[in-house]
C-alpha cells in the first residue's frame, strides 16, 4: 500500500495521464507484421493526422493545511503532440513544466 508523502516545500510532483476515445472507428489493420500497440503510435498506424488532434486538459488543485485553512488553484494545461525530437507518433511524449501557481484561499 503506498503512503502519500507531503513535502515540505510542497515540490510534490503531479502526474496525469488521459485516453482519447473514438478518434476513429470501424478501423481495420491489414498489415499483421507488427503488433498492435495502445500508444500514440496507433494513431500514425490509423492515419490520424496530429493537426486533427487538440489536448487540453484543466483541473483544480486542493490544499488543506495544517491550520485547517483552504486554498484552491485551477490549472489550465494544453497538451502538445509534438516537440522539436518527438511527437506523440513516438508512442507517447513526456511534458515536464516549472509552473508558479497562485492558490486563493
Amino acid at each position: 500500500m503506498d503512503t502519500p508523502t507531503l513535502y515540505n516545500n510542497l515540490a510534490n510532483p503531479i502526474t496525469l495521464s488521459y485516453v482519447n476515445q473514438n478518434i476513429k472507428t470501424d478501423y481495420t489493420f491489414t498489415d499483421t507484421s507488427s503488433p498492435i500497440t495502445y500508444d500514440g503510435s496507433l494513431l500514425k498506424k490509423c492515419n490520424i493526422q496530429l493537426e486533427q488532434l487538440t489536448c487540453n486538459l484543466s483541473f483544480d488543485i486542493l490544499i488543506t493545511n495544517n491550520l485547517d485553512q483552504n486554498f484552491k488553484c485551477t490549472v489550465f494545461l494544453d497538451i502538445p503532440l509534438k516537440t522539436e525530437e518527438k511527437t506523440i507518433y513516438d508512442g507517447n511524449i513526456i511534458l515536464e513544466k516549472d509552473t508558479n501557481l497562485k492558490f486563493y484561499r
